[in-house]
């Protein structure tokens, strides 16, 4: 970092897709950025009219995701914690389906031993989210939102990101009980209210990476148009969201990485990213 302008204006951040149409929260809040030196030389760009300089607004909170991690365990509880969770794709990229009517997403676990279900956890994918969750225990095959109702909130989050969420009580499950945790996201729009799935994609974004997923039935569903379907139902469609959101924000603009969009069948997509956090039971 070599400097800062408190003048420079927000706009400039602002991105569009290929047809000329802002791109929703690419625009901060306010005017400011630090002036950053690249260290590699000039952008490989089509157009760097700054020789290698750039802006970063003050509201940035990052310039890149994190290449590694350091957990400090505050407790001997914490670093017993059981995580029940199905999304390992290796991503950065969560798309999203937005509608005006209801829509729910929701992860259906088993649970491997006897513990307490203390905390559950969430990605959201654009920011300003209310998160509504509800837990089940016992809950049938093929409909999450049954059984019975363990615990339930809401939270809003003005910022994309993950989230833990500490559940108003301590839940005992036993070995092999199936239980879900049930999510509806939605956001303000102009004059309305609108509910988003979020899921995780990916591509092949450069010659030679390969990524799979695995999403198995009974794991995953999504609440529309009245009724609860498998994720795996919905695969093909959730495979044309993510290659219609990514030429959105991609479109029109070089990047150092090729990003292959000939088809859906180049994209992948894994289970909700929900979570569920247990500790053992005593």
């Amino acid at each position: 970092m070599v400097g800062y302008d408190d003048a420079y204006s927000k706009d400039n951040f602002t991105n569009k897709d290929k047809d000329g149409k802002v791109i929703e929260g690419t625009t901060p809040p306010g005017d400011g950025a630090f002036i950053i030196k690249n260290s590699w030389g000039l952008l490989n760009l089509k157009d760097d009219p700054d020789d290698g300089y750039l802006y970063v607004s003050y509201y940035d909170c990052n310039l890149m995701p994190a290449l590694s991690y350091v957990f400090d365990a505050k407790s001997d509880k914490q670093s017993m914690l059981d995580f029940d969770q199905y999304d390992m794709l290796l991503t950065q990229w969560y798309g999203s389906n937005d509608s005006d009517s209801e829509t729910k997403i929701a992860n259906v676990f088993d649970a491997e031993k006897d513990e307490n279900l203390v905390q559950i956890a969430y990605t959201t994918a654009k920011p300003d989210t209310e998160v509504s969750y509800e837990v089940y225990r016992d809950v049938k095959d093929g409909d999450p939102a049954s059984g019975t109702l363990l615990d339930k909130g809401t939270n809003t989050h003005a910022a994309k990101g993950y989230y833990r969420i500490d559940l108003s009580d301590s839940y005992a499950l036993k070995k092999g009980d199936k239980y879900s945790v049930v999510l509806t996201m939605t956001r303000k729009t102009d004059g309305g209210k609108t509910y988003t799935e979020v899921f995780p994609y990916s591509t092949e974004f450069s010659q030679g990476l390969k990524v799979t997923a695995v999403v198995n039935k009974g794991e995953s569903y999504v609440y529309s148009d009245g009724k609860w379907s498998d994720m795996t139902d919905k695969t093909d469609s959730l495979k044309e969201q993510a290659q219609k959101q990514i030429k959105g924000e991609f479109g029109g603009r070089q990047t150092n990485t090729p990003i292959k969009l000939d088809s859906k069948d180049t994209f992948v997509v894994d289970n909700y990213p929900i979570k569920a956090i247990s500790v053992s039971a005593k």
